[in-house]
């Protein structure tokens, strides 16, 4: 930073591609700071160093940075922004340098809104050159693994038949071409999957569309010079004269040269989104950019029918999956007598990949398994090793978040067991969790709904408590792509290019709850967003609702029935009812059995006769939240 004359360095988590997950060469941020969560920003000056980090990670970061670091919970009421805590550091007008192909647009722009406004007359500075790559010694290179294609079968849309409706978005827009650098956004679109980023079946890539142009820019272009199955998939230019449409493939290190020449050389406007890096942002003229979502964000979200099968079909065998291995797990609890190296965390999770291993399409893990045993549990996306690996007995609850990468679909699952008795405290946070899962999954609401419209749906029932959790409610997921994907998610809060719900979209449901040093509840539900039959209908809108795609049972001893409404109650027993049709013939006889003291019908009526008189507050609670946040709402418009 002295060589360079930078007094201070913003240092995001994301790559080139602006990825949550990034291959080891992208690790800038975990490896100046030791924090390895998926997300996080780190800010270097000449005498400090801070780390801003969200909710999910208040506790894990404590365990994994040292004192150098200023700590920064962003997600706290009044915390210092990072543009705000660099005014407070830097003296009048000092430079605050960044790496253009690290910093997204949107970043930038905010960033240049903040400083603008500064009184200390702060400037931004682009380098050339990442500092963090100068002083990592050892820095893996970038993968350039083989690639697969990802057959029609499961796709259910031709990457040409993608090209043709994207290129009539282009002319609606006035585009005359449309960059693609989002690394889940290529491979969606040209039917083709990788092992370039662990967990991630993707590539590191580019695209360019243009009226008349089709050009794919890869890193592992030497792996698939003389895979002729590969050329025939693309339709691979033999000339730049193709009467049907073909894809130029070219070299990774050609793209950014070639973004320079098509925005010289194309009159119209070059598409670009928030999410692109500001080097290419800078490389295009600003009377030609136009930076809106990209086009294929949406149509990737929306599954078509072929996907929508795969997700419902790759959802029940990875259920019985985990149902087998939690069937196995149950009777391995008192066997093991609390000895670590007979069952833990890390053994428990080992166990479960071996019984997904052996589930038709299966081709690996979609994220490294949360497995958290009692105050483990309590850390949000917990990941153990072997100073914090713990045996995992009776006496506490036990945290199991994992999911499966399969040919037809992407699975992700969390459910919270207690292989003991569990306090009547544990029994009260997990009924409480999930109630706010139970109300957001049966929930109905019309078009032009985001999600975060209805995220207080789900929080009320903990709020009414007292508790509550400090993360989104939930994520869009993709079809053997990226578990955590955009543009819908169920979270409270404006966020920029956040659309509506619709159906054909997959979102989890998952509420939860952490005490801190004690134990963790969450339960995760992937849903699908449906339309839904109304007694009437209300002017041109369209109603929907969630059908639950996880089956995979609760855990009756942890549920305080007296606290349910009947309407809970009734969409418990449906949810069990599809276990039944639709996992438990595919189980073994000893899930079965496991499976059935899970699913065994609740009386109601009965229950509700006892609580005569008592309400249940829940339902009455998140519609008294809603209101009051579109109240809000509106008051702020």
């Amino acid at each position: 930073m002295e060589l360079n004359r930078v007094p201070a360095y913003i240092i995001p988590s994301e790559d080139a591609h602006m990825s949550e997950y990034t291959a080891e060469h992208g690790k800038r941020r975990q490896f100046i700071s030791g924090f390895s969560g998926s997300a996080g920003l780190a800010v270097v000056t000449m005498f400090k160093a801070a780390l801003w980090v969200d909710g999910r990670y208040y506790l894990q970061v404590e365990q994994q940075v040292d004192c150098n670091w200023e700590v920064i919970r962003a997600d706290d009421i009044g915390t210092l922004t990072p543009f705000e805590w660099i005014e407070n550091e830097l003296l009048y007008g000092y430079p605050v340098a960044f790496d253009a192909k690290t910093m997204s647009i949107q970043m930038l722009q905010e960033a240049e809104l903040f400083f603008r406004k500064s009184s200390k007359q702060l400037r931004l500075q682009r380098l050339q050159t990442n500092l963090v790559d100068r002083v990592w010694r050892n820095q893996p290179p970038l993968p350039n693994n083989m690639l697969m294609i990802h057959e029609l079968r499961y796709a259910g849309k031709t990457w040409q038949n993608k090209v043709m409706e994207i290129r009539r978005k282009m002319q609606e827009k006035d585009a005359s071409a449309l960059i693609v650098s989002a690394l889940d956004e290529v491979a969606w679109l040209f039917n083709v999957r990788g092992t370039d980023v662990p967990f991630n079946p993707v590539f590191f890539s580019y695209a360019i569309i243009t009226g008349n142009s089709i050009r794919l820019y890869l890193n592992a272009i030497n792996e698939t010079q003389n895979d002729r199955r590969f050329q025939q998939h693309l339709n691979q230019c033999l000339s730049p004269y193709e009467s049907v449409p073909c894809v130029e493939v070219k070299s990774y290190n050609a793209f950014y040269e070639d973004v320079l020449l098509v925005a010289s050389l194309n009159s119209g406007k070059i598409w670009i989104t928030q999410h692109a890096n500001v080097f290419i942002y800078d490389v295009i003229t600003e009377i030609k950019r136009l930076i809106e979502p990209s086009p294929i964000l949406l149509m990737k979200a929306v599954k078509n029918p072929t996907e929508q099968m795969g997700m419902r079909n790759s959802h029940i065998r990875d259920a019985v999956a985990l149902i087998e291995f939690v069937t196995w797990l149950e009777k391995e609890v008192p066997r093991a007598k609390g000895d670590a190296r007979r069952l833990s965390e890390i053994s428990a999770a080992t166990k479960l990949k071996q019984f997904r291993s052996q589930q038709q399409g299966i081709q690996g893990l979609s994220f490294p398994t949360i497995s958290g045993f009692g105050p483990n549990g309590a850390v949000i996306h917990y990941t153990a090793n072997e100073q914090t690996n713990a045996a995992i007995t009776n006496r506490n609850m036990y945290l199991l978040d994992s999911g499966g990468q399969y040919l037809d679909g992407t699975t992700d699952v969390t459910r919270t067991f207690h292989f003991g008795n569990p306090t009547a405290f544990h029994k009260e946070a997990y009924t409480r969790v999930l109630m706010g899962s139970i109300d957001l999954a049966k929930l109905t609401f019309r078009t032009g709904i985001y999600g975060r419209d209805i995220d207080v749906v789900a929080r009320a029932p903990l709020w009414e408590g007292g508790l509550g959790y400090k993360h989104g409610t939930g994520h869009g997921i993709g079809h053997y792509l990226l578990v955590h994907e955009g543009p819908a998610r169920i979270r409270y809060g404006f966020r920029p290019n956040e659309e509506p719900l619709q159906p054909g979209m997959f979102l989890s449901d998952e509420p939860g709850y952490y005490e801190p040093n004690s134990f963790g509840v969450r339960l995760e539900t992937i849903v699908m967003v449906v339309n839904k039959r109304t007694q009437h209908q209300f002017s041109n809108w369209t109603f929907m609702g969630f059908e639950p795609i996880t089956l995979v049972p609760f855990e009756p001893k942890l549920i305080n029935y007296n606290m349910l409404s009947i309407e809970q109650i009734e969409w418990l027993n449906e949810y069990n009812k599809q276990i039944e049709q639709k996992v438990l013939p595919k189980l073994s006889a000893e899930a079965k059995r496991w499976v059935r003291v899970r699913t065994k019908p609740i009386n109601a009526q009965q229950i509700h006769r006892l609580n005569a008189g008592n309400t249940a507050p829940s339902i009455n609670m998140g519609i008294m939240a809603l209101a009051a946040l579109f109240l809000c709402s509106f008051l702020v418009l």
